[in-house]
């Protein structure tokens, strides 16, 4: 156990290091995955090195790892760094101790230093997390069902089966579609490679009509049978569309399948409108819920975000809104410097960004996780305001900042 005297030092990992850090990380996800995928957690990860991985060490020992990947995501139509934190683990003497808290703080001062306007993490538990200023800024609908249930739409007859010189135009139709939308994630080779190189990852595609090695839309997905049964399952890991018809087309390819494939599994944001396509939307063996009611959809949380440095964040982002100007605050003990108003001027969708609040100007104020989810369209301000995890000064200027700070909802396809 680390007593309350012991100096808690970080720095990087080294690879003499992995037998502590498999240690930890076996203690702290205990889970299926044997020492080999541990290891490639560590040193073959698709989203960074060694060099990523921060340590805490207390009298030479290490106690606790945590990953700080240097990302990118896409808000208002620009992309954002963001300080991406996972494999956060404590070794079983060190808890209780503080030291999940100095890590986390540590690498809130190193992204802070480095600029970087936000941070994403997904959590082992939201609470931990929440009261050090993420909040919640991921979900979506997970369905499952019938092939036949979906629309057999006509445009399924541009779908084809992808072939290896569509790598390329897949990507830029990944960020054609990415970046209109809030919190999706810029993705490295090594990334790319992650997703679609496994062997039982098939990929279909939309042609663009009329333009040569384009992509209007792409489709990832596996097939999943249950042993001892002939159900068989389709996963979509991905439904990438920048146009309707090729949303439409995928879905009517999804329909085609209904006679080899059970059931599909597809995960959509909370905007995106699947339901009322369903003609039979119930879950398959869903319970009656209350005798009438049945289940159709799961909701999933995912991702939480932080601001890491305010002014940044409100500076380098895109703005879909009116133009007009708001002033926000936000009390963060972890980083002081955001706990100022900033006064964030919007014109022709570009933002000014200056310390204070202005005379006349509206004043936003509420905690890092709540900010968060404003600033990432999880909440309004008004949607906020109502549910006290916000305030607002003068009280009628609520609808104003509906329209100044309004996005899409964010979600991430992402998990790292």
């Amino acid at each position: 156990m680390i007593r309350a005297r012991e100096e808690v030092r970080f720095r990087s990992a080294r690879e003499q290091d992995l037998d502590a850090l498999i240690a930890i990380h076996f203690a702290a996800f205990p889970d299926g995955r044997g020492r080999e995928a541990r290891r490639r957690n560590f040193c073959d990860n698709p989203r960074g090195s060694l060099d990523n991985l921060h340590v805490a060490e207390a009298s030479g020992r290490l106690v606790a790892h945590g990953f700080l990947f240097d990302l990118q995501a896409w808000v208002g139509g620009r992309a954002l760094g963001v300080g991406g934190i996972a494999s956060i683990g404590v070794a079983p003497e060190a808890r209780r101790t503080g030291v999940a808290h100095a890590l986390l703080g540590h690498m809130l001062q190193k992204m802070h230093g480095h600029g970087l306007p936000l941070s994403m993490l997904y959590p082992f538990r939201h609470d931990f997390y929440r009261q050090l200023g993420w909040g919640l800024t991921s979900a979506m609908h997970r369905f499952r069902v019938q092939p036949a249930s979906l629309p057999s739409f006509p445009e399924r007859g541009r779908v084809r089966a992808a072939e290896p010189t569509d790598m390329g135009a897949v990507r830029r139709c990944y960020e054609r579609w990415a970046g209109v939308r809030t919190g999706l994630l810029v993705r490295s080779d090594e990334v790319w490679q992650a997703i679609l190189s496994p062997d039982l990852v098939r990929v279909a595609v939309v042609p663009s009509e009329g333009t040569p090695n384009a992509l209007d839309g792409f489709l990832a997905y596996r097939l999943m049978p249950e042993v001892g049964t002939q159900v068989v399952e389709l996963e979509v890991i991905e439904l990438v569309a920048v146009t309707e018809a090729a949303r439409f087309a995928l879905i009517g390819f999804l329909s085609a399948q209904r006679d080899q494939i059970t059931r599909v599994q597809i995960t959509v944001p909370p905007d995106e409108l699947l339901l009322p396509l369903l003609s039979d939307p119930r879950a398959p063996s869903g319970e009656l819920v209350r005798g009438l009611l049945m289940p159709s959809a799961d909701l999933l949380v995912g991702a939480m975000t932080r601001i890491v440095s305010l002014p940044a964040a409100l500076a380098s982002r895109g703005w879909a809104g009116r133009d007009g100007q708001i002033a926000l605050c936000m009390d963060d003990t972890w980083l002081p410097g955001n706990a100022q108003p900033f006064t964030l001027r919007i014109a022709s969708h570009a933002a000014e960004v200056t310390p204070g609040r202005r005379d006349g100007v509206p004043l936003l104020e509420a905690d890092p996780a709540v900010m968060a989810q404003i600033y990432m369209g999880h909440l309004t301000p008004s949607q906020a305001v109502a549910s006290r995890l916000a305030r607002i000064d003068p009280a009628d200027a609520l609808p104003d900042a509906d329209a100044l700070l309004v996005t899409r909802p964010a979600f991430t396809l992402d998990v790292f």
